[in-house]
């Protein structure tokens, strides 16, 4: 018997946008089970690099009336940063880098809306839920088999710190899918147990008490953005359950943490001015206001910021800026926030958060005017709102795990084969 592999045939934007999607999936075996170097990371940048080119050749063209408005934020954004660079006027090699770490993301979406197939969704993110069981095999044999624990508990993702990074990434887009699915009478509520339980098994084991966070905002979202059923009640149940059960796991592997878990501790946490170490470096909270009143001295500076990329940091030395070099103590980098308000200003800051409500607001037309799939344009919706969250809980949406984010909110937009394209 003669065995035949058949490959559906794609165009070249199409396999060069899935090539930069599968990467974030296969660092953990290249880098920390192969042994490749760190440098293999880059060769996401070759890839949207050349789909920024084929975007530009297409004169980026787009299918419909919301994925031309996300075109036109981006340009409103870079002009924003241009405009930036051009008043502190630094090294134009640390503007470039700042374009790199803050717009491949923008690149990549547009590429998934340009240049991805409707019809293959589905498959797509069927192959999510195979990763995802995957993942649970693969954490529980570091844990079990390896001792390997925390934040480098990573599963497929790696043992690296702060792998797990992604694990949350990737946690919330899985479960945040599987709940709409069951709420939209297209999975069966045992899949979904299922998925819940692993996703909380795991986020014990790593020590990601943050994701019962999340997990809660995921199932509130998911509530809001889908029509009334009485199976949400069953769906609410599950979700106290999940974090009741997940919370008890965590004190049980890591007692220290069991007073963590009282209203008391978390607003005092949240509160408190000594930093995320203690050491009077920035957190969550502190991490804008300090760097309002510390760095950005003029109106000028508060309004555009130092420059995009002149507050960044590299593993070359030649992209390391003199202002990371002098304040990298306050860890401004850990988030998000600090990091585009310094470079970017109140203005940039400002406009980058409003991207994920815009999202957040286009897919909910399209479910409305009835041009994009409901189940996609809401799991965009919810997934869009974690963005935020997460953008203020670190620096994750810097990554290379954003690009499964960005690829979630360029469902709405891939058009079906009913639109005109």
């Amino acid at each position: 018997m003669n065995f035949v592999l058949r490959i559906k045939k794609r165009a070249s934007g199409e396999w060069i946008t899935l090539f930069v999607l599968a990467m974030p999936f296969l660092f953990g075996l290249l880098i920390d089970l192969i042994g490749l170097p760190t440098l293999v990371k880059y060769v996401i940048d070759i890839a949207w690099i050349v789909l920024l080119g084929a975007l530009i050749l297409n004169k980026f063209m787009t299918a419909n009336r919301e994925s031309n408005k996300i075109l036109g934020f981006i340009a409103i954004f870079f002009c924003i940063t241009l405009v930036g660079f051009i008043i502190n006027l630094k090294s134009p090699l640390y503007y470039l880098w700042g374009f790199r770490n803050n717009f491949r993301f923008f690149i990549f979406l547009l590429s998934c809306i340009s240049f991805l197939d409707f019809e293959n969704l589905d498959g797509y993110l069927k192959i999510f839920d195979k990763l995802f069981y995957l993942n649970f095999a693969v954490s529980l044999i570091q844990y079990f088999g390896f001792g390997i624990k925390r934040d480098r508990l990573g599963g497929i993702f790696g043992n690296a710190e702060g792998s797990n990074g992604f694990t949350i990434i990737f946690f919330s887009i899985i479960i945040a899918k599987s709940i709409l699915s069951y709420l939209n009478n297209k999975e069966k509520f045992y899949l979904l147990f299922i998925k819940c339980l692993m996703a909380i098994i795991v986020s014990a084991l790593a020590e990601l008490k943050f994701f019962y966070f999340l997990f809660i905002v995921i199932v509130a979202v998911a509530v809001l953005v889908t029509d009334f059923t009485f199976k949400k009640l069953s769906l609410i149940i599950l979700s106290v359950a999940g974090v009741i059960l997940g919370v008890t796991i965590l004190m049980q592997i890591f007692p220290t943490w069991a007073n963590w878990f009282t209203i008391n501790r978390m607003v005092e946490t949240a509160l408190s001015t000594e930093g995320y170490t203690g050491a009077g470096d920035m957190n969550r909270l502190t991490s804008v206001p300090m760097s309002w009143n510390m760095f950005l001295t003029s109106w000028p500076k508060k309004l555009l910021g130092l420059g995009l990329g002149n507050c960044d940091t590299s593993s070359f030395s030649f992209l390391i800026t003199p202002f990371s070099k002098s304040n990298s103590y306050l860890h401004y980098n850990w988030f998000s926030t600090s990091f585009m308000i310094l470079e970017t200003g109140l203005i940039g800051l400002l406009t980058y958060l409003s991207f994920f409500v815009l999202i957040y607001r286009w897919a909910g037309k399209r479910i409305k005017n009835g041009m994009g799939e409901a189940l996609y344009c809401q799991l965009a919706k919810v997934i869009s709102v974690v963005a935020l969250i997460l953008i203020v809980y670190n620096q994750s949406m810097r990554t290379e795990a954003a690009y499964m984010m960005f690829f979630v909110f360029s469902l709405p937009f891939i058009n079906k084969n009913i639109e005109q394209i």
